[in-house]
Formats: C-alpha cells, structure tokens, sequence
C-alpha cells in the first residue's frame, strides 16, 4: 500500500447515500461511474476524525488520514481506459463498495435548457429510445428540485435556503429505460466520441432552464470585478440586466416583493432576499462546485438565451466563469467547447451571437460550435439535437484526440481594402474553400456612416470573400447573417455555416 499525494484544491462536500456508517464519498462517485483515461484522479470524501481511509482501485492500493473534521481527499494514478472494475473505500469503522466503474472519456456538460433538453422530447426520442442498448455510454445527471414560473412555495423556498436545491441522481448505463432522461446533446455527442475513440464515454449534466451566465459564476469573483459587480448589486433588489432573468425572479419571488414593499412603506427594515438559482453565483455553488474537481476531458457548454439582452456583459462574465472553472480544476488549459446562438426570431440574438463570435479568439483551448442553421423560427427549443452534437463532436475530435478535422464553421479573420472598389474578407476554417450554398454568392450588408444600409453580393476567392464597393462607397461596417432568423448561405468545403458578424471596414 503506498500513501498518495492530497488535492492541491480541496473539493466540496456534497455527499450522497452513498455512506456506510462514518464514511460517505461525494454525490459524483457511485455505481457505474466512469472516471477519467490517461489522467489523474482525484478521490475525496468524508470519515471520522483522524482515521486512516483506504481506497483500493484496478490493482492501486492507496491510504490517506482523515483530518479532523473528517475530511480527506487524495490522487489517485492515471489508468488506461478499461473496465469494469470496483473501487472499494474502507476505514476501520466502515467500507464503501462501488462497482462497475469504467474507465473512458469523461465530458461535463451544462448551460441552460437546451443542453438539459431530454431524447423524450427529441423528435426521434421514441425510435431511439426503443433501439438504445450502449453500455459503455454513462450519464450522471444533476437534477433540481425547483421550477417554476409562478410564485415559489413556501416548501421550495425552503429547499433552496436549506441546500436541498440539486438532487444528484447517479450514474446510470444508457439502455432503453435510462436514455429517456439523457441529455440529447450529450448522448449524440458520446456517441460519435464512442465510434470514433472506442473507450467507454461518461457524461456529468447539470444544465438548469432559463439560468442566466452569473448564476453559473462565483459571487465573490463577480463582486471583485469592476464590470461585474454591479450584477451583485442590483440582484439585492432583485434586479438583473437581463430582463428575462429579472422578470422570472419577480415571478417567482413575488410574496418577497410585497413584503419588502410594505416594510418601506412603514419605514421598517425588509425581510432578507429568499434563495433563487438566479441569484448570482448559485448554480455555481449548488450544481457545479459540488462536482469539483473530479477529473472531466473537457466542457460543452449550450447557453446565452438567458444573457442576450445584455450582450456587452458578456464578454467578461463569459471570461470570469471559465477562468474560475478552470482555476477551481487547476487547470487553466481545461478544453471548454460552446454554442452560439442560432436562427431564432429575437432581436437581441444577432449582437450576442457576434459578442460569442469574438470571444472564440480570446479565451485559449476553446473553441464555438457555429448553429446559426440548426433554429427554429418561434421555437428557442430547437427539436433536432443531433447536428448542434456533431459539431460539437468535431471540435473535441480534433482539438482533444488530434484527428484531422474541419471542425468549425468558417469565422472572419480580417477585412481589408484589395483594390480600390473591393473589400477583401479572410477566413478561418474553410477546409478546401469557401461555398455558396445558393447562387449568384453570399449576401452582405453594408453599413454607411449616415446609417444607409446596402446590400450586395460577395464573390468567392478560395478562402476569401471579395466584395465590390462602387466608386462612392465607403462603408464603415460589413455585416453577414445580421438578423434574427437570417439566410446563411456561406459555408467550407465541409458544409458548415459561418458564423453571422460585423466587421469594422478599416481606413484607405
């Protein structure tokens, strides 16, 4: 038996029923979880004070002495992908057994709605339910107590002031009963992973519907952080700058609202705020750090619904919650893959779509599924899942596993003046070239400095888009797919779209 290094970054205790007397493991480790190939893995849990815990896994016999809170943690060696095995955690009071553990690719995957869409509700959801028989495919899925659009209960108030919100449900293997529930995005996403990779695939969901980005960062950071903290501010009056965010808590936290309205109008002090998974930093504390840091591949992350009204926040709030992600997993280069928004008749949509455009280039290891064809109209629960996975699984395929891939839709690099009527517009990503997907070629918008807006047709030059100007013309924007629900008629020599922007038309 040998003693093993402790974590550098101590987790939180959250445990399940998973507890023989004295000793409880952390709700992300149970039966039939998969843990992390080819990386070490970090093992905690809960004993009695100052014991010495053993953990017994794939042939490693590792100890650690609890301190005396109980609390203990250890890293366990990198295993090659593999499976089953049991791993067994004993002290000299009790013993906890958990069994069929694999060994694969592990993939959190959170954000809001969309990502926790279920295969019950894909519109295949039946057919592949009945079909479905992958045993080397794992989900453990964090569900919540608390949904609603009306006033909240006094029985949810409770469970959210009392740490009763999320409700871990276990690691399940995906067969024809347990797929129902799988998140859609995530199963397809395992899916082509399994084909591709052959190991077994383990996927963490925790997505929350309607959760705006600042419920998903730490507080504390928010408050620090000269753009932020005025997020932290306004939610003491139970206000957001996401209008959807705040017209939801309102809602929710009405019989809140009255009280504290009649306490002014006396001159009394209100009654304290009520929990909500609005707040800022709460999703953060109850649905991901929890889950702290047992070792994941990477995230996909399907959001920016909620935070669309308020794009220009974005940019920070987006860069503050992955930096402090990464920090709690020590690992600043933790691959972090996200969706932008697609087709969808909201006004807000094009400027955010375009905030998350920009971000692609800012934030390392990352890297922006382009969705732009993959909406509906009036819907902003797009039913077909599969293509947003597949996109998905063509970033992780290529930045993560090394395989040659076009794995993203073309993204603008630069514009630039290329003779004196034409603008030159450079590519990322366009594989063997750029394609027009209907002709004469793709549309563009040119933006005036007296606000005119003019349309005209881009000719394709490898991977470049040329765009004739008239002998007056001097645009200050250059704009593709800038609508709500726009044509997208670019693409690479893959068939992905490329993502809708705006561009700065430089000086002669």
């Amino acid at each position: 038996m040998t003693t093993m290094k402790l974590l550098s970054v101590l987790p939180v205790l959250l445990f399940t029923t998973v507890a023989a007397d004295t000793l409880e493991m952390p709700i992300v480790f149970t039966d039939h979880m998969v843990l992390q190939r080819d990386m070490e893995i970090p093992v905690w849990g809960k004993a009695a004070p100052d014991v010495e815990v053993r953990v017994e896994f794939a042939g490693v016999s590792s100890s650690v002495t609890a301190g005396s809170d109980g609390e203990w943690s250890m890293i366990l060696p990198s295993f090659e992908a593999g499976g089953p095995h049991t791993m067994t955690v004993s002290s000299d009071e009790a013993e906890v057994v958990l069994d069929d553990v694999l060994i694969g690719e592990v993939w959190l995957c959170s954000g809001q709605s969309n990502m926790r869409f279920k295969i019950r509700e894909h519109v295949e959801g039946h057919g592949i339910a009945a079909r479905a028989s992958f045993p080397n495919i794992r989900l453990f899925m964090m569900d919540y107590k608390v949904s609603s659009r009306d006033s909240y209960t006094s029985e949810q108030l409770r469970r959210m002031a009392e740490d009763e919100y999320a409700q871990a449900i276990g690691w399940v293997p995906c067969n024809s009963e347990t797929i129902r529930e799988f998140s859609a995005v995530a199963f397809f996403f395992a899916q082509r992973l399994q084909r591709d990779l052959d190991v077994p695939v383990g996927l963490i969901s925790n997505g929350v519907g309607a959760s705006p980005a600042q419920a998903w960062t730490p507080r504390e950071t928010m408050a620090d952080h000269p753009q932020l903290g005025m997020i932290v501010e306004m939610w003491k009056d139970l206000r957001s700058p996401n209008s959807s965010v705040e017209k939801r808590a309102r809602s929710n936290l009405s019989a809140w609202l009255e009280a504290a309205e009649t306490a002014q109008q006396r001159n009394e002090e209100p009654p304290p705020l009520p929990e909500h998974p609005f707040r800022p930093g709460y999703l953060y504390e109850k649905m991901m750090e929890p889950l702290m840091p047992f070792a994941i591949r990477g995230i996909l992350w399907y959001q920016g619904e909620s935070n669309a009204q308020a794009p220009d926040l974005y940019t920070p709030l987006f860069e503050t919650m992955i930096g402090s992600w990464r920090d709690r997993w020590d690992r600043p280069d933790l691959p972090f893959f996200y969706v932008q928004l697609p087709g969808y008749n909201n006004s807000s949509w094009p400027k955010m779509r375009d905030v998350q455009r920009q971000l692609e280039k800012k934030l390392i290891n990352s890297g922006m599924v382009v969705s732009i064809d993959t909406g509906t109209f009036n819907d902003i629960h797009p039913p077909d899942k599969r293509e947003v996975a597949r996109r998905f699984a063509l970033l992780a395929l290529s930045r993560v596993y090394g395989e040659n891939l076009v794995d993203s839709g073309p993204l603008p690099e630069k514009v630039r003046w290329w003779d004196e009527n034409e603008l030159q517009i450079a590519f990322r990503y366009v594989g063997e070239g750029l394609r027009a997907a209907e002709s004469p070629g793709p549309a563009f918008i040119l933006v005036h400095e007296d606000g005119r807006r003019e349309s005209v047709t881009g000719r394709i030059d490898g991977g470049t888009v040329i765009i004739p100007l008239s002998a007056s013309t001097r645009p200050q924007t250059v704009r593709y797919a800038w609508a709500p629900w726009p044509e997208t008629t670019l693409r690479n020599s893959a068939g992905l779209p490329a993502s809708p922007f705006e561009l700065s038309v430089p000086s002669r």
